[in-house]
């Protein structure tokens, strides 16, 4: 992580605006890999860097948790810890106004799990429809007694 994250500060403070700006437009591309893929050519950035700050930027939302939303002062100090403080003004930068509200956060987290598992079919039907349920939690046995409820609200089905 260090690596990538070192390569992408080393971007220049107006290339690391631009991504900024090109992540805002596209922030369905870091949620669920909708939108388009065109960052490196619209940004004029190679495409291994500007990768390697995307991969900054989906750390910084993904960071979100239930009752504590990702920020940018938050995301700096995490920077520190990994011996990476130096950076704290180009993380600004190009993380500057990314929003995205915690529920699509969380939506699209859950989503990639539901694709991803393993679910049971049925056998001699007519008509297959495979719907994925998203839930905010899946049944683990690390989930904290607070979270537990959380296995039972359901954010919504995904086709297969």
């Amino acid at each position: 992580m260090q690596a990538r994250f070192r390569a992408a500060f080393a971007l220049p403070l107006e290339k690391l605006k631009e991504i900024n700006v090109w992540t805002k437009a596209n922030e369905g591309f870091l949620l669920d890999n909708t939108g388009t893929n065109d960052g490196p050519e619209k940004t004029g950035v190679p495409s291994e860097d500007f990768f390697s700050a995307i991969s900054v930027v989906g750390t910084f939302i993904f960071s979100a948790e239930k009752d504590n939303p990702a920020t940018i002062e938050g995301f700096i100090d995490a920077l520190k810890n990994r011996g990476l403080g130096e950076f704290n003004e180009k993380a600004r930068i190009l993380l500057q106004d990314i929003d995205i509200p915690y529920k699509r956060v969380e939506y699209a987290r859950q989503k990639a799990l539901a694709l991803r598992s393993v679910v049971p079919t049925l056998e001699g039907v007519s008509c297959v429809c495979d719907l994925r349920a998203v839930f905010r939690r899946y049944p683990s046995v690390s989930n904290r007694d607070d979270e537990r409820g959380d296995v039972k609200v359901l954010l919504g089905f995904e086709p297969i």
